[in-house]
């Protein structure tokens, strides 16, 4: 390309120079974004690791307390299978 004055080369040198500098804020902009979205995704990943840590301590007392209810139903099921039972009813004892 050429220039017919030194302003005119100024111009286009103060032009591209803009456009370099656009370019570099454009690029930073973009690495800021993607910062941003790496910040997001580990605080819900985070998040996740919490919630999924509760749900392991609720189902730990879920099968506790359940493990608890079997034990206490096989106990008194077991308490009426050693009752006496009559072979024979008396009508004359009631």
């Amino acid at each position: 390309m050429r220039f017919t004055s030194s302003e005119e080369y100024q111009k286009y040198r103060r032009k591209h120079e803009y456009l370099e500098i656009y370019d570099e804020l454009e690029f930073l902009v973009q690495e800021k974004e993607l910062m941003v979205q790496d910040v997001l995704l580990l605080m819900q990943i985070r998040e996740q690791r919490e919630l999924n840590r509760r749900l392991k301590q609720i189902d730990d007392t879920l099968k506790k307390t359940t493990e608890k209810n079997i034990s206490g139903f096989k106990s008194i099921s077991n308490m009426f299978d050693t009752l006496p039972y009559p072979s024979r009813i008396d009508m004359s004892d009631l």
